[in-house]
Parts: C-alpha cells; structure tokens; sequence
C-alpha cells in the first residue's frame, strides 16, 4: 500500500460529532426551563384530579373539577 492510499484512506474518515456551544447552551436552558415548568404543572394535574388533602393517601376523583367548573358563575368570570 502506497503513502498516498494510506493518506486518501485518512481523509475518508469522518470527524468525531463535535456539538457547538451553542448548542451546549440550548440544551441546557431547554433543561433548566423545563425543570422549573414540568413539576409544578403535573402537581397542579395531580391536585385537579384528587380530593384530599397533600399528605393523605390519594382518593382520585373528578369531583373537583365538576365543583370547579359546573358553577354558572365560573364561566361568566372566563
């Protein structure tokens, strides 16, 4: 094998993906943002679906829901 196949060879590999900065950057206010977002919106899911209270054994139910939302006021205030 001759110098100049073994360098043709080299220059066909491809480069290790490299990620720039940037892209460092976006994922990891992606991250950051959807820590702060996710929890509190899937504890507020959680709430709206059960009827006790925090530190009790779930009882789920929609009832809280209907109380909510079944009232005539509630849709003259949205």
């Amino acid at each position: 094998m001759a110098t100049h196949d073994i360098a043709v060879a080299a220059a066909r590999v491809r480069p290790a993906l490299q990620v720039s900065t940037n892209a460092w950057l976006l994922a990891a206010l992606v991250l950051s943002v959807g820590w702060l977002i996710v929890p509190p919106l899937a504890i507020l899911a959680y709430g709206s679906v059960t009827d006790t209270p925090p530190a009790v054994a779930p009882h789920f139910s929609l009832d809280t829901l209907h109380y909510a939302y079944a009232r005539q006021r509630i849709w003259f205030a949205l």
